[in-house]
């Protein structure tokens, strides 16, 4: 039984060394549209890139507030002891969040004030909520546990949801209106979803005792869970997603005639104000799928000596049948996860020269009695330093509205490095929660027909003295 409740958090923890949340530290990047169209759509049109080309890119996000390696088990230099496992069990309650993100070949280009993209990747999410107290004893020592031996315990509305999903995607932003000094942009990206299986589960009431270390009674279940059978095909589980964002950009000078990724007009700014709504959509699952509803009152009984294979679909089928008394559904209508819909706002300040901030405010939409996956919200400040070809930020953030974290990123060119939750390397603390993302890409800053004159001077060597050369004069720009 133990095993049952440690699964969990072994299975997620497994995930650690694979597995971004919404990389923070490259979202406000003028010359970065691959990256930040899954931040805002529009952003791609307000781009100092006129192509980005993306090879591959990966990002890793884990949270939570139960398990964690500590501090005297870790650093920079030596992870040896990063197999310990502790366990803090003095929160009221629990949560996890679980991101893997890989990018695949992805691109944005601009044709005069228009941009366009193509984009693909793989996305793993885990979101756990609400976990009380005492199932904390539950997952770290299971049934052995001496203080919860015949003891009545309720958990309620807690909330688990898993989704794995492929992806391609097409954008498409604009300038969608000219003030004298101001542009509004917006955009959008449609995704179809591809994906092979997904799990949700509801527990709005569960009353029990645990009678010895291998029997849990039940008084009280009510809640539903479901998950598909990966025997069935490759994508059991299709659907459509969308993004949707708008920019209003504040300039310092005109804006009739200005193209955002042009060396030959000024991309300066007061501020850009954004709004976005990311993931809107789900995958639908056919069957075979297994849906339960528990709603019970009568006493039953669980042994946790049973031999349930709890990566067998049909073993897990049994248990819940014959262990809890719940009969599945495995027809009849599709199955639906949700993608992890989100309001986002941002704010965008020019500071002074090449040194900007940037604000964010990001609710994820709750997933009260739906299965699918529910975002995290959170409140953060990134400034950052930012040229054509350096670029380094640290974004600031206070994640869930409660836990800050601390971290950083650096873009040289066309390549990416970051973090956004650098905490516990930073302030040699525990390590419950960890990020870091890598992208691998092509830039182009300006349009090919935009180049300088040159004379033989400047391409050939003299042997005399050094003579003052003209400075070079740029060829006019073209129409594009």
């Amino acid at each position: 039984m133990k095993k049952l409740f440690g699964l969990f958090y072994l299975y997620l923890w497994g995930f650690a060394i694979a597995l971004a949340q919404d990389e923070l530290g490259i979202a406000g990047s003028q010359r970065a549209p691959v990256n930040t169209v899954y931040f805002n759509p529009s952003s791609i049109c307000d781009s100092r890139t006129f192509i980005d080309v993306e090879f591959a890119g990966v990002g890793v996000f884990l949270y939570n507030n139960l398990a964690f390696i500590g501090k005297e088990d870790f650093s920079l230099t030596d992870f040896g002891g990063i197999g310990n496992v502790q366990y803090n069990l003095k929160k009221k309650r629990y949560a996890a969040k679980f991101n893997t993100s890989i990018k695949g070949p992805s691109f944005t280009a601009t044709y005069k004030e228009h941009s366009f993209g193509i984009h693909s990747g793989v996305n793993v999410m885990l979101d756990v909520r609400r976990i009380p107290n005492v199932a904390g004893s539950l997952i770290s020592e299971g049934l052995d546990e001496s203080s919860t031996i015949g003891q009545q315990n309720t958990i309620s509305n807690a909330r688990m949801g898993l989704l794995a999903y492929g992806y391609v995607g097409v954008s498409y932003a604009t300038i969608a209106y000219r003030w004298d000094n101001a542009i509004l942009l917006a955009g959008a990206t449609v995704n179809r979803i591809l994906s092979p299986g997904g799990f949700g589960a509801h527990l709005n009431e569960w009353t029990y005792t645990v009678q010895d270390s291998s029997q849990l009674s039940t008084q009280r279940l009510q809640g539903d869970l479901a998950f598909n059978s990966f025997g069935g095909s490759l994508f059991s589980g299709k659907g459509w997603g969308m993004d949707l964002g708008v920019t209003y950009k504040k300039r310092t000078k005109g804006s009739f005639g200005y193209i955002p990724w042009s060396p030959c007009t000024d991309g300066k700014y007061k501020y850009k104000a954004s709004f976005a709504i990311l993931d809107i959509g789900s995958a639908k699952f056919k069957a075979p799928y297994y849906r339960y509803e528990f709603d019970k009152d009568s006493e039953s009984n669980f042994d946790g000596s049973n031999t349930t294979n709890w990566d067998d679909p049909a073993s897990v089928d049994s248990t819940l049948n014959k262990g809890w008394g719940a009969e599945a559904n495995t027809s009849g209508a599709k199955l639906k996860m949700k993608l992890p819909t989100a309001f986002s706002g941002q704010f965008d300040y020019h500071v002074t020269k090449k040194l900007y901030a940037l604000g964010v405010i990001t609710w994820g939409l709750p997933r009260k009695n739906k299965f699918g996956i529910q975002r995290a919200s959170y409140l953060a400040v990134v400034p950052r330093w930012e040229s054509q070809n350096y670029e380094a930020s640290i974004p600031i953030s206070l994640y869930d509205f409660k836990k800050p974290m601390v971290g950083l990123c650096i873009r040289v060119r066309s390549f990416i490095i970051g973090s956004d939750n650098l905490n516990a390397f930073i302030f040699n603390g525990n390590l419950s929660s960890a990020n870091i993302y890598v992208h691998c890409k092509f830039s182009m800053y300006r349009h090919p027909k935009c180049k300088t004159k040159s004379g033989s001077s400047d391409f050939t060597k003299r042997k005399s003295r050094p003579v003052r050369q003209a400075p070079r004069s740029p060829v006019p720009c073209p129409r594009f």
